[in-house]
């Protein structure tokens, strides 16, 4: 498990000393499901950045398909399409490494 004690994002709060990706992932639920679209967002910020520094690509996507979710309940579709861009991205790029791979019936 990773820990990343003095991380910040524009607009956040320095992130607590010994919040994990899952801790994170876990706080914005609490949050989505009470309404607070601007909390999940920044514990969800925190995530895609722990995530992407342990290298947890399934995770990584899924919380910024959560975050494009909140984005979108806030009205901030630019930031929305955004999040939704990088998932698709990746995806793309996993379906052309399997283009080789044909299944001829």
């Amino acid at each position: 498990m990773t820990w990343v004690g003095q991380l910040s994002l524009k607009g956040f709060q320095t992130l607590p000393t010994g919040v994990s990706a899952s801790a994170a992932k876990n706080k914005r639920m609490d949050n989505y499901k009470q309404g607070k679209y601007v909390d999940a967002i920044k514990w969800l910020s925190w995530a895609v950045i722990l995530l992407e520094k342990i290298g947890d690509g399934a995770a990584f996507m899924e919380v910024l398909s959560s975050r494009a979710s909140c984005y979108k309940k806030l009205g901030e579709y630019k930031k929305a399409v955004i999040d939704c861009t990088k998932v698709l991205m990746r995806y793309i790029r996993r379906l052309s490494s399997r283009g080789p791979v044909v299944w001829i019936p």
